[in-house]
């Protein structure tokens, strides 16, 4: 069997068609060159094994390519391939993320991480907290809050209906994959959510990693009228007041930022507006924290926070744990139909899920694929 396999693959940028119907075995153990004269595509080929063009805008790959076997787009975690697959440039190509993160990468890959993600993703968050309240102040934003007329539209019911419910995700970029969708429409994309039979929809309003904003939870609100889930980093009560004014159905709480008396805290506030929580855990340390606040929405993040390694089985181990009848959702990594059956067997009664839609050219398809064997 070949080390690497390329099969059928076709490349585009945006409308140029880079590279055609590209077949191609290489041998282990044995030293393979691409030679031809300079724009023919032989970089553009090389970076396509490691998936370096998951990072170019409107860069788009049909047909297969097998590492020993293994599909590097369905079966392979990229950052588990890029440790197999490495790459020397004869020029810098640094990944869309800051120097430090560019530096620390090949080392967090391999386990050492002296500055974990997380942290650096809440302190850009308060950074932008900051800027939210020097626009609005904290008082101000509490009465508008208290005063505001926007209903819950049953987040929490929609979620127990039959079968497996969809939360469907509107974002722009996450970082462990950079920009997803170049040309994000994110308006369109939820009602496109809506009309395809999503239970509720995500919106991102984190601005540096994610590149989402209130703004577009705020556009959305007004065009869709199935429930809404302000996914972003919360650490402080103004967010949950501004969650309230924004018309959120539902917050989402990551026991990995927070303390046991600040879930506890931000649960019976957010409650207190009509607002639900989707309180997220990645292990069983948090989840002990989670329950001990007795949430009634717990999501299952599949995905490790510090190495973005995504492991459907986390669903599983900790969906046993929870002592108390809760809605459970499984959140990261649902690709296909497949990964749909398996979660839905552990228990859960929804997922989350938002690369595969935003990646997808017929959302309404790619739903009926994803819930045909539910």
């Amino acid at each position: 069997m070949s080390k690497i396999s390329i099969k059928n693959m076709d490349l585009h940028y945006g409308d140029f068609h880079a590279l055609k119907n590209v077949n191609l075995e290489i041998e282990a153990n044995k030293i393979t060159a691409f030679i031809g004269p300079s724009g023919c595509g032989k970089s553009t080929l090389l970076k396509s094994i490691n998936r370096m063009n998951d990072l170019v805008e409107g860069c788009r790959i049909d047909g297969q390519i097998l590492l020993d076997g293994q599909d590097i787009f369905h079966d392979i975690d990229v950052n588990l391939l890029r440790k197999r697959v490495g790459m020397v440039f004869q020029k810098p190509n640094p990944f869309p993320m800051s120097i430090y993160d560019n530096v620390a990468y090949g080392p967090r890959t391999h386990g050492i991480r002296s500055k974990a993600k997380l942290d650096d993703i809440v302190e850009k968050r308060k950074e932008q907290l900051q800027r939210e309240k020097d626009n609005i102040e904290p008082q101000d934003m509490k009465e508008m809050a208290l005063n505001s007329k926007n209903k819950n539209h049953g987040f929490k019911e929609a979620l127990k209906k039959s079968g497996l419910s969809v939360i469907s995700e509107v974002k722009k970029a996450s970082p462990s994959k950079g920009v997803i969708a170049e040309d994000f429409r994110p308006v369109e994309t939820a009602i496109a959510y809506e009309d395809a039979g999503a239970a509720a929809i995500s919106c991102l309003t984190e601005e540096h990693y994610f590149k989402g904003g209130s703004k577009y939870f705020a556009d959305i609100r007004v065009k869709v009228d199935i429930p809404m889930l302000r996914k972003d980093f919360i650490f402080d009560e103004y967010q949950i007041y501004e969650a309230k004014v924004l018309g959120a159905d539902a917050i989402l709480l990551i026991a990995a930022i927070l303390s046991e008396e600040k879930i506890k805290e931000f649960y019976d506030l957010a409650k207190s507006l009509e607002i639900d929580c989707l309180v997220e855990v990645h292990n069983e340390k948090e989840l002990k924290k989670v329950v001990a606040c007795g949430c009634d929405i717990i999501g299952i993040n599949n995905r490790n926070l510090k190495t973005f390694d995504v492991d459907l089985n986390t669903t599983s181990k900790l969906a046993p744990l929870i002592p108390y009848e809760a809605v459970l959702v499984s959140e990261s990594g649902m690709k296909d139909e497949n990964d749909m059956k398996n979660v839905k067997e552990q228990g859960a009664e929804a997922v989350l899920i938002g690369e595969t839609f935003m990646r997808s050219d017929n959302i309404k398809e790619t739903m009926k694929q994803l819930r045909s064997c539910l």
